[in-house]
């Protein structure tokens, strides 16, 4: 089985958070609109949304061990926000 790595990026501090695996984009995504829209799960990204990105990094397969890297950008914090 597939999966795909996706970290969120603070473009103030110029770094990508602790990544985490999710069967798709549209998994993902609706996992960073709950943070970004969700003051008790991070307060820092609910009060500050265009800091922060969205970022797929790459597909894993389990089945195989290959790891295929690469960086795409998939939503921006705001977008995120507003879409709620």
């Amino acid at each position: 089985m597939k999966n795909q790595y996706y970290a969120i990026k603070d473009n103030v501090s110029e770094l990508f958070m602790t990544p985490v695996l999710f069967q798709n984009e549209n998994v993902a995504k609706r996992w960073f609109k709950d943070v970004v829209n969700d003051e008790k799960q991070n307060v820092t990204i609910y009060n500050n949304p265009q800091d922060f990105e969205l970022w797929k990094l790459g597909i894993y397969d389990n089945e195989t061990g290959i790891l295929e890297s690469f960086v795409q950008k998939i939503i921006s914090g705001t977008a995120a926000k507003e879409a709620k």
